[in-house]
């Protein structure tokens, strides 16, 4: 009984510190300039707006954190391969999509958002 005290305990810990705001606040001075067409993604629990995109060869997708919360965009399947890392609180995150294909991700604080990235 009291490992399952602990585990609901530690579970719970973890969910509160994954859907915290961030503690850091982050500015920045640069500004950066893609080659190259772009696209943004707004990130906005509890979900990415759009959830599905369709872009050409060559696209940056930016990701934009447009929340008080920490998120992530991580790849699922497809032939693109991304993972942002911590995305804090009005930050982003640029990737470049030159392969043609479907490919689907997540952010891993916050499961149930996901979105698809459609190159052609």
């Amino acid at each position: 009984m009291k490992k399952i005290i602990y585990l609901a305990l530690i579970l719970s810990c973890a969910f509160i510190m994954g859907c915290s705001p961030a503690t850091q606040s982050m500015t920045s001075s640069t500004t950066t300039t893609f080659a190259g067409p772009t696209a943004s993604i707004s990130i906005a629990f509890p979900v990415f707006t759009p959830n599905s995109l369709t872009i050409e060869s060559g696209t940056t997708v930016i990701w934009t954190n447009n929340d008080s919360f920490v998120h992530t965009v991580v790849s699922e399947t497809g032939p693109a391969s991304f993972n942002s890392g911590t995305i804090n609180p009005g930050t982003t995150f640029p990737f470049q999509f030159t392969t043609l294909g479907k490919s689907t991700y997540h952010c891993t604080i916050h499961p149930s958002m996901t979105g698809t990235i459609t190159v052609k």
